[in-house]
């Protein structure tokens, strides 16, 4: 056994041995140097998504989907809100009239991305056909949304909340599909919400210099947005959502008037990351 450990502990060994024992401890005086938070804490939401406000800008809930506990497992988070609204300006059976909302809140993990629709609808045996990035501009759909000199953009919640969006330009994924062969291709639009930046994909999350590496605490959101039609149940004779938009450009202007109005009642919800980076949230003992 002697003989084999002093094989082992060889010159070329224990030189290997000692740099690696120096490169660690090399990296861990440089995180401290710097001030580098490498394993991230969760931050809470400032409002449970539940008691998000139900009527803003002409749209009202009309009804809230509950996930089984076998998709809610796979989403892997139970902060998340399966909302369907009603726009009560337009006929509830015209293009536009319904919109489904899905929010996913995800913290404390800066490494992982949730599903999205292409793996979910397809998952479920819908045709895939577009998927893509677009734009869903909200400037001039929302009276109280201002861009200031700054390039700060901020709107009102309706409790007359101040509060701060990432951009008055959403980006966003579009992804398209078939239900069934013979039914009309319908659009579904997600983005994410990421230590108050907004982005398109989430390979955007993963390789963006979103979560900051000297930030104490990291989360990211998943909002997910479906403009289409409803129906009346015929049983329980309540508002359904019945599918989605067959027209691409119909279904973007749909997409952005509901976030002009939606987004900031959204946020109302997440951490204010201006807050967070000041110190000022989440409160002292979180």
């Amino acid at each position: 056994m002697t003989s084999l450990w002093r094989q082992i502990w060889s010159p070329p060994f224990a030189t290997a041995a000692l740099l690696l024992l120096a490169g660690v401890a090399s990296l861990q005086t440089v995180v401290a140097q710097l001030g580098l938070i490498l394993h991230k804490s969760p931050v809470p939401l400032r409002l449970e998504l539940e008691q998000m406000t139900t009527r803003f800008g002409g749209y009202e809930m009309v009804a809230s989907e509950t996930l089984s506990k076998e998709i809610e497992h796979s989403l892997g988070t139970p902060y998340n809100l399966n909302w369907v609204f009603r726009d009560t300006r337009l006929p509830p059976d015209q293009p536009g009239g319904g919109v489904r909302l899905h929010v996913a809140y995800y913290t404390g993990a800066a490494d992982t991305v949730p599903h999205v629709p292409e793996l979910c609808y397809v998952a479920s045996g819908v045709a895939a056909l577009e998927s893509g990035q677009i734009e869903a501009p909200l400037a001039g759909l929302n009276p109280t949304l201002v861009k200031g000199g700054d390039g700060q953009v901020t709107a009102l919640a309706t409790n007359g909340q101040l509060i701060h969006l990432p951009t008055d330009t959403v980006p966003m994924h579009i992804f398209s599909f078939k239900p069934r062969a013979d039914a009309p291709v319908q659009s579904v639009f997600y983005f994410f919400m990421a230590n108050g930046r907004a982005f398109g994909s989430k390979e955007g999350v993963r390789l963006s210099s979103a979560i900051n590496i000297h930030d104490r605490y990291a989360y990211y959101c998943k909002i997910e947005v479906m403009p289409g039609t409803l129906a009346r149940h015929p049983e329980t004779g309540r508002w359904v959502f019945a599918g989605g938009m067959s027209e691409r450009k119909a279904a973007i202007q749909a997409l952005s008037r509901f976030l002009a109005a939606g987004l900031p009642e959204i946020l109302r919800c997440l951490p204010d990351w201006n807050d967070v980076r000041a110190g000022r949230y989440p409160p002292v003992g979180n």
